[in-house]
């Protein structure tokens, strides 16, 4: 008798553990989701795990697992472990048909690119207590920028090479940029009258175009590490400042190219920087931003005379972003510089750090790093 009711008893745990494995397979459903697909280091985004249990069955304990990298940080969360990765795991317990949602605020503390690997769904069945686990096919990622920073005085001293630019450029027109029909003056082209408006008036109509805008901004990025001991802090800022200072030239559609400093490997033997540009718009700016979340600390650098060579600043409005201003440099830059060609060189460094004399051509404007 007591051997009729063990073997009933295991068959019933066999069931229940089936009807268990089958819940996990069939009626819960999770999905992971955040609110934002890009954000700026320094900003939050809602992340949000939603648990859906659309069977009878009741799920007793449901455990989630992911991982994501590390650069992130999950505000009022608990059941995080940090490593190589960001772990998290949550645990659930749902009745029938029940669903429970829980949100998070994520703080993008570095720039990156974040994507939820690893994920997994894991449920322990009643009595036995056997662990059942079903892979999750979480599809979700998301950019972290490069933190944003005040770029007021560089724009500032911007303005004044831009303005004689933009003035030598009003002497020409533009005759894809068509403005109005006037009368016909006698300086005016035989090629610019209209003569479809001159039949319906009776007299000579040409058109006007508007001026040429050809001015160019020019930001060069120099990520060289030239010091033993390294600052990454430095260049850090100097990356915000480099997308700072994009985002507003580019959203005011001003036709600007940002040149950085790293090896692009499409070029062979030759040492060419990644050059973004010259363009105008939102196109440009997110392509930039996304390459600006890679890692650099392992990447071949490109000098800063190559740089200049490799896309002259003649005509164009150059700003140069280094933590490595020094005499050296300003004479490089100088030389680069055709006669009456202005520079502007943005120097990021730390406190009490001297900097080199700079005049001429040069204006030096100085970042402070405080560690």
């Amino acid at each position: 008798m007591i051997l009729i009711v063990l073997l009933i008893a295991a068959a019933a745990v066999l069931i229940w553990e089936r009807l268990m494995r089958r819940a996990l397979a069939e009626a819960v459903e999770v999905t992971l989701d955040a609110d934002a697909s890009e954000i700026n280091a320094g900003e939050e985004l809602g992340f949000t795990e939603t648990v859906v249990n659309r069977g009878a069955m009741p799920v007793p304990v449901m455990e989630i697992r992911f991982r994501i990298g590390k650069g992130l940080r999950f505000m009022n969360a608990e059941n995080i472990t940090e490593s190589d990765y960001l772990y998290k795991r949550d645990v659930f317990s749902l009745l029938s048909h029940e669903q429970i949602t829980r949100e998070y605020r994520v703080l993008g503390e570095k720039r990156g690119f974040y994507q939820v690997s690893g994920a997994d769904i894991s449920m322990r069945a009643v009595p036995s207590f056997n662990e059942y686990v079903r892979a999750l096919d979480a599809d979700l990622s998301f950019y972290v920028y490069a933190r944003r920073v005040p770029v007021r005085d560089i724009l500032a001293a911007i303005e004044t090479p831009l303005g004689q630019l933009a003035a030598a450029n009003r002497l020409y027109e533009d005759p894809f940029s068509f403005a109005q029909i006037r009368e016909y003056q006698q300086t005016d082209p035989m090629k610019t009258i209209n003569w479809k408006a001159s039949a319906k008036t009776g007299q000579l109509m040409v058109n006007t175009y508007t001026s040429v805008r050809s001015e160019q901004i020019a930001v060069y990025l120099d990520l060289e590490e030239r010091r033993i001991v390294k600052t990454p802090d430095r260049t850090e800022e100097c990356i915000s400042v480099a997308a700072s200072l994009m985002e507003i030239l580019l959203t005011k559609n001003l036709e600007s190219a940002l040149v950085i400093g790293i090896r692009d490997s499409a070029h062979g033997d030759h040492p060419q920087p990644y050059v973004f540009g010259p363009g105008r718009g939102s196109t440009l700016l997110k392509e930039l931003e996304q390459f600006l979340t890679g890692d650099f600390a392992e990447a071949e650098t490109v000098p800063m005379d190559v740089m200049l060579s490799h896309f002259p600043p003649g005509g164009r409005v150059p700003v140069i972003i280094t933590k490595n201003a020094d005499s050296e440099m300003m004479r490089s830059i100088e030389a680069a510089l055709p006669g009456g060609q202005s520079a502007i060189v943005v120097a990021v460094s730390g406190d009490g750090e001297m900097l080199p004399a700079a005049g001429g051509q040069i204006r030096l404007m100085r970042r402070k790093v405080t560690v």
